[in-house]
């Protein structure tokens, strides 16, 4: 791919005039920013208005970071061009007059000969603009950064022609589709709110009708509007050998960029909202026809015009940081007052910022709690303002925010801090932290308090809310309800309790000493002992995080041990105990003393189809209360039905805004089930209505029986710790674990052997049969090659697998960038389930294409088993260095007594790989008979 290299190369020296280059004069303007700039970044302007920074910062990575920021965002659009911004930086990739090929699928051989990978080429659009960004560049590349200046520079002037606009149409709606998936409906509502809150934000609505119907030529003309060198700016940060020739090659393709003649100013809708009347905004939600949703969000905004005035000097930056310690504090409290199980109540806090000058509150309730949360938020910002901070308080958030401050002289630093001086004109001075560190230093409660009157507000400018479906409010009787609140007697933010100790003296004190067994050192280098209580341990030190410790508690029985009807009951065991706490303390509690620990709050028990455990990790340091906390769970979960109700409450609310696609968890337990397959512990829609099969008494009885017999288990612990302090522990908190009379027997119950259908075999499921309310507007495609292996997997078989995955997952792209496909999201992989393998294509596509891309996924599986491969993407997978044996671990060699396998011996097998391996893989694996074709759509069409 060399000679694709040098071709742009040469057609770039071809197209640019020397005599452009020669006549800029080396002189940067004058800055006229209150605070001059950093003077150890490399800045100036070329006469068509383009800005560069360049900043050179020494690190360990030796990379260097380049990227282009355009003025235009999704702030910029009208009405009728909603998403033109991010179509246009979807097109960027495609449009680029002097590259032969589309760079979101580049060649590999392209990219290898640049010392990057496809993943280090990214976009974003943001609210005020889009950049474009290339990432791990090598230091002494200086053929990289300059094809990423010319692509750069092609930005200017891209190939937009009707038939790509087209393409990109469906692209655009299936990364909608994916992005938001079963909840587009609340999407949309919350956009149709903010639009009619403030003029930047538009109602999205109606985008798949303007997506569809937008003519080109209008698109173009937003494109000739803003895509122009006077806004868009260029930065270069990193271990920069020499800042002079960067700064050579930015002007060599950048200076016979033409300037627009006519150069449209934006009318900044910031403004706008500053100006304009206050709003009050209320809009209902479609009933939710799975539960009914009393959820009521509430936003209250007021604006703030200081954030954009004083930006360009230290008024600015140190505005900027009274409202980062704000920030920290209010939501803080907020988290404070909402930690009780009867409270319906949570809200958060968003500062001013350039691109939104408003601070904002957001308070969660439920239908008939609306006064009183709003009061509870009123009396926290009441008692801030008028309290103030104690001395004590002034200095721990202080310490808390002097720690955040990033220190100079790092890439992120300069890329976070050259990007606002750009976008918003945001000061950055020489020495800025360490300038804001001492300002601070200097800064006393009496004077922070004084801010604090200032900054918090309030009667809200702006008030929107989205409320069930038939409940009306007025703005009349929301100013009351805040009215009432402040007319209060401003009392005192009760401080909660915070746990002296996790277990009491006099239960430590009755603990006996266990004696061990030490069975010796594994081939992992890891220490095996067993307690005298029949637990097993395995100490394993070669960790390279030193810090750190963590533990895995497993046995071999889980939910399947249980009658089907309390399936749910044993899934949903672990969480439930968890939402109650441990002994006398209930979760909430036990949050407040772990807090001042190194212990992660994630810590708690699990249960699956067959197995059974608890997970943690901990600071080296306290590794004692990791283990206390572990025995607490063992011994003395908490059981409460109000911190139950509480869960079940939760859990409804975490599937109506999911931060996961239920979607895609639909899909795969649609598949595992028809295939036989009940291990997969099911998210989604499944889950959800499993909680009418939730019974509380059940869930701790099945608890109980799984982690009452420390025989059972096996804990295995890495990190930095010291066997001869660590075992002492062990001893004391694992060895007291009891073993009680009650057996579970249920191997042959939980066997995960199932057998499985022959293929070619096709597969549909309909949403609807799911539930009433479902709704998809694309189709889920996966195709899959599943079969039992032959006895257990060797470890060998398993790497060609993996290879074979990984360069399906490298081909996939070519559906979209090749066949022109409308897919924003595919991908391929190999995985592996004791003795079934699987490779899947998986992808979210129009109906009108899955016809074509099953056509297409079985012609690329095809040349692979007759051997035809890309060599640069098959050299690629092979020297990625990602290929690793997952069974590879104490875990897998205790668990499914696996072999442990050196990590030596795989990369020299690895490195022994040929293509013909891999088609030799190809063909026994990716027989017809294991090929199954699996789709999730809404309506019946036959294939």
């Amino acid at each position: 791919m060399k000679y694709i290299i040098e071709s742009i190369l040469f057609l770039l020296s071809i197209t640019m005039s020397q005599n452009s280059i020669w006549a800029y004069q080396n002189t940067i303007p004058e800055h006229t920013d209150s605070l001059a700039l950093d003077p150890s970044i490399r800045y100036g302007h070329l006469p068509n208005g383009l800005t560069y920074y360049i900043k050179d910062v020494k690190d360990v990575s030796k990379k260097v970071e380049m990227r282009l920021y355009v003025k235009v965002g999704s702030f910029y659009q009208g009405p009728e061009e909603l998403e033109f911004a991010h179509t246009l930086e979807h097109l960027a990739f495609k449009c680029a007059k002097v590259f032969p090929f589309n760079l979101l699928n580049a060649p590999s051989d392209f990219l290898s000969g640049l010392g990057i990978r496809d993943k280090d080429i990214q976009a974003h659009t943001w609210f005020t603009s889009t950049w474009y960004n290339i990432k791990n560049i090598p230091s002494d590349s200086m053929k990289t950064i300059d094809i990423g200046l010319l692509w750069f520079s092609n930005l200017t002037n891209l190939n937009l022609t009707n038939k790509v606009i087209n393409k990109e149409r469906k692209v655009l709606e299936q990364e909608t589709i994916y992005r938001m998936g079963n909840n587009l409906e609340s999407y949309f509502l919350k956009t149709r709110l903010n639009s009619l809150l403030n003029p930047c934000d538009y109602d999205m609505s109606d985008f798949f009708g303007n997506n569809k119907n937008y003519s080109p030529e209008s698109l173009i003309g937003f494109y000739k509007r803003w895509y122009r060198p006077d806004r868009m700016g260029i930065v270069i940060v990193g271990d920069i050998a020499d800042v002079h020739a960067v700064e050579k090659q930015i002007k060599k393709h950048f200076l016979g960029v033409k300037a627009h003649q006519i150069a449209e100013q934006w009318s900044d809708c910031r403004l706008k909202y500053l100006d304009s009347p206050k709003r009050f905004v209320i809009l209902n939600r479609d009933q939710n026809k799975i539960v009914g949703d009393k959820h009521v969000a509430l936003s209250f905004y007021k604006r703030n015009r200081d954030i954009m005035l004083h930006r360009q000097g230290w008024k600015g930056l140190q505005s900027e940081l009274v409202w980062n310690i704000l920030n920290r504090i209010i939501n803080y409290r907020f988290k404070r007052v909402s930690k009780s199980y009867k409270s319906s109540f949570s809200a958060s806090y968003y500062p001013p910022r350039q691109f939104s000058p408003a601070s904002e509150i957001r308070i969660e309730t439920t239908e008939g709690q609306e006064q009183e949360a709003i009061g509870k938020v009123v009396q926290i910002l009441k008692n801030l303002k008028n309290m103030g901070l104690t001395s004590e308080e002034w200095e721990q958030a202080k310490a808390e925010e002097m720690t955040s401050l990033e220190p100079v002289d790092t890439k992120s630093y300069y890329l976070e801090h050259i990007a606002n001086h750009f976008l918003y004109e945001q000061a950055l001075p020489a020495n800025r932290t360490i300038r804001l560190q001492r300002w601070l230093s200097q800064l006393s409660v009496e004077e922070f308090n004084a801010l604090c009157r200032k900054h918090i507000a309030g009667i809200p400018d702006d008030i929107g809310i989205i409320a069930p479906a038939g409940k009306s409010y007025t703005e009349a009787d929301v100013h009351a309800w805040i009215n009432q609140a402040l007319e209060e007697e401003i009392l005192p933010l009760p401080v909660p309790k915070v746990p002296a100790q996790l277990m009491s003296k006099k239960r430590l004190s009755s603990f006996r000493k266990v004696g061990y067994t030490d069975l010796g050192t594994i081939a992992s280098g890891a220490r095996e002992f067993m307690l005298d209580n029949g637990v097993r341990i395995v100490l394993d030190t070669t960790s390279s995080n030193k810090s750190k410790v963590s533990l895995h508690g497993f046995n071999t029985e889980g939910a399947a041990c249980f009658r089907e009807k309390d399936y749910f009951s044993a899934i949903n065991a672990p969480g439930i105990v968890k939402n109650a706490g441990v002994g006398p303390m209930d979760k909430f509690a036990l949050y407040r003393f772990l807090e001042k620990t190194g212990v992660w709050q994630g810590t708690g028990p699990y249960i699956d189809y067959g197995e059974s455990g608890i997970r943690g990790k901990s600071a080296i340091e306290d590794l004692e209360y990791m283990l206390q906390l572990v025995y607490l769970y063992f011994t003395h979960p908490r059981k409460n039905m109000e911190a139950f109700e509480d869960w079940r409450q939760n859990e409804i609310e975490r599937h109506l805004n999911p931060a996961y696609s239920i979607i895609s968890e639909d899909f795969d337990i649609l598949m595992g089930r028809f295939l036989g397959d009940h291990t997969k512990i099911p998210q989604g829609t499944k889950r959800l209505h499993g909680m009418t099969k939730t019974d509380m008494d059940t869930a701790y009885k099945i608890y109980r029986k799984l982690f009452g017999n420390a025989s059972d288990f096996t804990f295995l612990l890495s990190g930095g710790f010291s066997i001869n302090e660590a075992l002492p522990l062990l001893q004391k908190y694992l060895g007291n674990l009891p073993n009680n009379s009650y057996k579970l027997s249920c191997s042959s119950k939980q066997n995960m052997t199932y057998a499985l259908p022959k293929g070619p075999l096709y597969k549909e499921f309909h949403a609807r049969k799911i539930d009433a309310s479902y709704t998809m507007r694309s189709v889920r495609y996966s195709l899959c090659y599943l079969a039992k292996t032959e006895g257990q997997l060797d470890w060998k078989e398993q790497i060609k697998l993996m290879v074979l995955g990984e360069y399906m997952n490298s081909k996939i792209k070519e559906l979209r960038t090749s066949h022109g496909a409308a897919l924003y999201t595919m991908r391929a992989f190999t995985f592996f389930q004791k003795e079934n393998y699987e490779l899947r294509m998986s992808m979210d596509c129009i109906p009108e294409e899955l016809g074509m891309l099953r056509k297409l996924c079985k012609e690329m599986i095809e040349e692979v088993k007759n051997g035809t491969f890309n060599q640069a993407q098959i050299e690629m997978v092979l020297n990625s260095g990602n290929l690793k044996i997952p069974q590879s671990t104490n875990y897998h060699y205790y668990r499914y007594k696996e072999p442990l396998v050196k990590m030596v011996d795989v990369e020299h097998y690895v490195r022994s790989l040929t293509p013909k391996d891999i088609r030799e893989a190809a063909q026994k694996y990716l027989k017809d008979e294991n090929l199954m074709e699996f789709v999730f759509r809404d309506n019946i069409i036959s294939p």
